[in-house]
């Protein structure tokens, strides 16, 4: 789904293309919907896309269809009226785990990417072993072989920890990467927060461009306006939008308010 920004023009538009979480077993593009109108209110094309679940094509199916869907819209970018060598890609969760592994594993995958945000992601498949329980479960759900979705068969575990480190963002980072934002909260229970720092770490050797936005308050879910300012400005910085504009137009930055004295009260 596609949301154009409301003043019509002949030049191309930059595209904020979003991918939704759900432990690659849940959800589809309406998750977001709602996060279409900060970005078309910023000049660019906002997008939202569905991909196979796990349960019902194994991976690699959903990376996969990330990629399908950026090749469909570069490759009819100019009925779209959206600018193919201006893409910012970003996800949440899951979706920050598709966004980030499309923007960096292959160059022909990541054509037309000039940036990529990560919010509340794995980057690092094999991390959740020790970091969080329920997160290694879906990791090996994403990972499962539909022949032995038990894994007990013979080789199983070295497959399996096989996959993840292909599948894992942190395993094929280059100097060639677009710029990365990783966006972090502090008590996330689901999503290790050493996941982005390590992501940061690895895409910082790398030699690559990348910011890390850790918030020590937030959970899994974050809904803080600075968290949805560092991703608009951001985007500004790489697409040449006005989201941050845009996002203090429809709410804007509190102001301290000065104490009133006497004087001034009386005055």
């Amino acid at each position: 789904d596609l949301l154009h920004p409301a003043d019509s023009t002949s030049t191309p538009r930059p595209l904020v293309l979003f991918v939704h979480g759900g432990g690659w077993t849940q959800g589809n593009r309406s998750m977001g919907e709602g996060f279409l109108p900060l970005f078309a209110g910023g000049g660019a094309v906002a997008g939202t896309l569905s991909y196979r679940l796990a349960q019902d094509a194994p991976y690699p199916a959903a990376l996969q269809d990330v990629a399908a869907a950026l090749a469909w819209i570069r490759t009819n970018a100019e009925s779209l009226g959206v600018d193919p060598d201006r893409i910012a890609i970003w996800g949440h969760s899951a979706g920050a785990h598709l966004a980030m592994h499309t923007a960096v594993f292959d160059p022909e995958r990541a054509q037309g990417i000039c940036c990529a945000v990560g919010v509340a992601g794995p980057y690092n498949l094999l991390l959740e072993e020790n970091a969080s329980p329920f997160g290694e479960m879906m990791v090996r759900n994403f990972l499962r072989d539909p022949a032995d979705p038990l894994g007990t068969g013979k080789g199983a575990e070295e497959a399996i920890r096989a996959r993840a480190r292909e599948a894992s963002p942190i395993n094929h980072l280059d100097a060639m990467d677009p710029p990365l934002l990783l966006i972090q909260g502090g008590k996330d229970r689901l999503c290790a927060p050493a996941q982005a720092r390590e992501m940061a770490a690895s895409a910082m050797k790398a030699g690559l461009e990348v910011h890390l936005g850790f918030y020590p308050d937030i959970g899994h879910v974050p809904t803080e306006p600075d968290v949805f300012r560092t991703i608009s400005r951001f985007l500004d910085c790489h697409l040449g939008t006005t989201c941050s504009s845009f996002f203090d137009s429809i709410w804007p930055v509190e102001q301290p308010v000065s104490p009133v004295t006497d004087k001034e009260m009386k005055g």
